[in-house]
């Protein structure tokens, strides 16, 4: 007699998951396909992506045929750029989360990774990412919207762009540091010192690890740190202990802060 393996707990309820799918396409093939359903099936899809363990060639297919079911909600297009962005591929990245962001402008999580896939990018989408990434810190709708005006008229003017004329630099208000920013950077362009801190956290784990050991790094710099750290793959559980560092905990009013708890 051929016994069959026992499966662990979470491959059975993945499984189980994979039936549910099956079983919603089967009635998609059948009956014209109704809102509720195109909407479970978009779930499906989406749990199937985000699953433990799932390749990133197969949750990005997943999270594309999610959208196709239900494209007006938020969560999918900002995983989509998560998974496009942990790809290396950052301006499609870039492109989910403006959609993200328009299903959900306010979202604090969606501005902060859309700024991220942009410092990836050229000059000027890098500017518009340090922007973007300040006037999130800051908390200021009306400062994020302004650089995303930027951001789109700087996509429409690279449409048109050509050889000869490239495309010109968007004009937009610079978002202004707060009180709080520059209480706990004194002396540094807080902009240019989170580009820096990219740029480390790019590097190696040891630099990281370096980072994060030093005491001069203040918490809004700290909560950057994580904020990219999660743009890697970073678990929630250690975005949690992070948040119980004494920098960060003394300081969980800092909009910095705050920012990470929201993503």
């Amino acid at each position: 007699m051929v016994v069959s393996p026992v499966q662990s707990p979470v491959k059975h309820q993945r499984t189980d998951l994979l039936r549910v799918l099956q079983q919603l396409e089967k009635k998609k093939s059948q009956d014209k396909p109704t809102p509720p359903l195109r909407i479970a099936l978009a779930e499906a899809e989406f749990r199937l992506a985000v699953w433990p363990g799932t390749d990133l060639a197969e949750s990005i297919e997943r999270l594309r045929r999610a959208i196709e079911y239900d494209p007006f909600h938020p969560k999918l297009p900002l995983h989509l750029g998560h998974c496009l962005h942990k790809g290396g591929d950052y301006r499609g990245a870039v492109r989910h989360y403006q959609q993200a962001v328009t299903l959900a402008p306010g979202s604090l999580r969606s501005y902060a990774h859309l700024a991220m896939s942009l410092l990836e990018l050229g000059k000027v989408e890098e500017g518009l990412g340090r922007d973007l990434l300040q006037a999130a810190m800051n908390r200021s709708e009306t400062d994020i919207m302004e650089v995303m005006k930027g951001l789109d008229s700087y996509g429409d003017a690279q449409r048109t762009a050509t050889p000869d004329k490239p495309a010109a630099e968007p004009r937009y208000r610079k978002p202004s540091k707060t009180a709080a920013e520059a209480a706990t950077a004194p002396g540094w362009d807080g902009v240019w010192r989170l580009a820096l801190i990219h740029e480390l956290v790019s590097g190696s784990s040891k630099q990281v690890a370096s980072l994060l050991m030093d005491e001069r790094v203040t918490p809004a710099e700290l909560a950057v740190i994580t904020l990219l750290q999660v743009m890697e793959g970073l678990p929630d559980k250690d975005v949690e202990e992070r948040l119980k560092d004494s920098r960060l905990a003394e300081e969980s009013d800092h909009p910095a802060v705050q920012l990470l708890k929201a993503t």
